[in-house]
């Protein structure tokens, strides 16, 4: 239940939650919910004017592109997903869309009356490290979902034959959200 916006396709949202909604009830509708896994998406992608097709972030790569770009990312009320515009140094116009952790809980909390046989994640290596206190939890404390620690990630700054290595540690990082006392989303 993911891709409404894709690579070849007009920047958007990854998986917008009423989308998303939408989407499950359409296929729901033809499925034995016991013998259904919903694949989340938990991935972006940036968008660049210069280009025809946008490039598939990771979602620790969209956020150091936030940093190196001093863009924030915010929260978009219509689709209540993340996303952020920059400038790149050759004057092409980026916009990136992407999914975290909380876009995660917010589908699954949509797609529990469902009763799935489970939940996956598309595509792994890609994901809020954070995803992983959702996954095959019974209960699920949203305050787990606000502290991020990062795996590792190679960042390579430019490009030819000779590499030097810079070393630093990941640093712990942390997203603030609020959750709805009427719906819980």
């Amino acid at each position: 239940a993911y891709d409404q916006h894709y690579t070849t396709g007009d920047a958007g949202p990854v998986a917008a939650q009423d989308w998303f909604e939408q989407t499950l009830l359409a296929r729901m509708r033809d499925l034995n919910p016991a013998k259904t896994i919903i694949a989340l998406g938990n991935y972006g992608y940036d968008w660049s004017d210069a280009k025809t097709d946008a490039k598939e972030l990771t979602f620790q790569e969209a956020l150091v592109t936030a940093h190196e770009s001093d863009a924030k990312p915010a929260f978009d009320k219509t689709s209540k997903t993340l996303w952020f515009e920059y400038d790149e140094e050759d004057g092409s116009h980026h916009k990136v869309w992407f999914l975290d952790a909380v876009t995660a809980y917010n589908q699954m909390r949509a797609a529990s009356g469902f009763n799935p046989a489970g939940f996956a994640v598309w595509r792994l290596g890609s994901e809020d490290p954070s995803i992983w206190n959702l996954l095959g939890s019974t209960s699920i404390n949203t305050d787990d979902l606000r502290q991020i620690n990062y795996g590792y990630l190679v960042d390579f700054e430019g490009n030819g034959e000779l590499l030097k290595v810079v070393s630093a540690q990941p640093q712990p990082g942390a997203r603030t959200f609020e959750t709805d006392p009427q719906t819980g989303f």
